[in-house]
């Protein structure tokens, strides 16, 4: 059976599970307007941070060569979450950084977290393999408060 155009653009007009469940914020620093990051928040108060679309590792291609969760004296790699209530989950602020992207070229970006809430999971896939974010990989998962 030959596949038609009518079926083939009736196939690419369901929407994304991004797009079906998740509503898109954008998130911004006032004196970095280039550098948005996008938060995926679902009706059930997870949200998952992303770099947004125009965010100058995506826009310009660049070639990342480190992921690192430890800001300062905080590693976020050390978050222990138990039980439904999220025991034991960092809390963070809109301006908490989440963790730091070192570029082949040496420019270092810090992604923030974008709103008050809970740190529930980092994606520690990003250690190995930090490649993944070009391919729009999720940075943590925050519980919304």
């Amino acid at each position: 059976m030959e596949v038609t155009k009518s079926q083939e653009q009736q196939q690419h007009k369901y929407p994304s599970v991004i797009d079906r469940y998740f509503k898109k914020k954008y998130y911004l620093f006032e004196d970095r307007q280039k550098e948005a990051f996008c938060i995926l928040v679902h009706s059930n108060r997870i949200c998952i941070v992303t770099l947004g679309e125009t965010h100058p590792i995506l826009s310009k291609n660049k070639c990342i060569r480190s992921v690192s969760f430890t800001i300062g004296d905080v590693n976020r790699l050390d978050n222990k979450v138990s039980g439904k209530a999220k025991r034991g989950a960092q809390t963070l602020t809109a301006t908490s950084p989440l963790c730091e992207i070192t570029c082949d070229d040496g420019e270092k970006f810090v992604v923030p977290a974008g709103m008050k809430g809970q740190l529930i999971e980092v994606n520690e896939q990003l250690l190995n393999n930090p490649s993944l974010l070009t391919l729009k990989a999720f940075l943590p998962l925050v519980s919304r408060r």
